[in-house]
């Protein structure tokens, strides 16, 4: 049986402005298959839960454009397309979402439309968000406007230097507490000179908080993401493929949640 290699990205889910849940989902879904109409196209999704993650092995295809001909590799000659106007052909690809960590992790990022479609339809929400994770240096070049920052402290940073992360750990024990958490969210545009200064202040300051999470939008507007306790955005491995180059699904999802399962220890 030949093998194919696969990657997957990890980029953050936001519904609303509230922690995502295996518990949300299993309340709004079910485990089943979904099917729906996109673009002169069909898309099939098929849902199934395991422990703290949604699964969701999703085939889409267009019937438009067909060619009239298609051409034998073996003979190389033209011959009548078989395939029939209002048909198909569906071609795979895999979404799973591990509560655990709030990442959405997609084997094909160009389709990630697809499944915000499918999110936004059937848990009847509008608000809910893709945001690409970066690093420091990626973060800072691209950022345009800032949406939130987020961080925290524990008790032992009391030997800190920092203001802030020591007035967080006095907090801490003035309530009986093990951490204090920090949030400060930006209702209205900021001046990106203030925005870099801001966020370079937080880098240079890291070492004094246990959790860094910044949340931004670049210049398209589009979601941006920086955790400091986010591990690597890419999983890749090699799968097996029947004759026609099929996935086993269950096999995909087998080795992809064992890899997130290791790296989470």
């Amino acid at each position: 049986m030949a093998k194919i290699n696969v990657v997957f990205t990890g980029s953050f889910l936001q519904i609303k402005d509230e922690p995502i849940t295996i518990d949300y989902f299993r309340a709004k879904l079910t485990s089943t298959v979904y099917n729906d109409t996109i673009d002169k196209g069909g898309v099939t999704y098929n849902v199934s839960f395991l422990d703290n993650f949604l699964k969701i092995d999703y085939s889409y295809g267009r019937s438009l454009p067909r060619p009239e001909n298609v051409i034998n590799i073996t003979t190389g000659n033209a011959e009548a397309n078989p395939r029939n106007p209002d048909q198909y052909e569906p071609k795979q690809h895999f979404a799973l979402i591990d509560c655990a960590t709030g990442l959405l992790w997609l084997s094909n990022v160009r389709k990630q439309n697809l499944i915000l479609a499918f999110l936004k339809k059937n848990l009847n929400e509008a608000k809910i968000y893709i945001k690409n994770v970066y690093n420091e240096q990626e973060f800072l070049s691209q950022i345009k406007l800032l949406d939130e920052v987020r961080f925290s402290a524990v008790p032992n940073l009391f030997s800190t230097s920092n203001t802030l992360a020591q007035a967080l750990a006095q907090e801490i024990n003035g309530y009986g507490g093990s951490v204090a958490m920090l949030t400060i969210k930006y209702d209205e545009p900021v001046a990106i000179a203030k925005i870099i200064s801001k966020i370079t202040s937080v880098f240079n300051n890291k070492e004094s908080f246990r959790n860094i999470f910044i949340s931004g939008r670049d210049e398209r507007n589009l979601g941006m993401l920086f955790n400091q306790s986010a591990f690597s955005r890419k999983i890749e491995f090699k799968t097996d493929v029947d004759e026609n180059e099929n996935y086993n699904s269950e096999e995909v999802f087998r080795v992809l949640i064992a890899k997130i399962i290791d790296e989470n220890n």
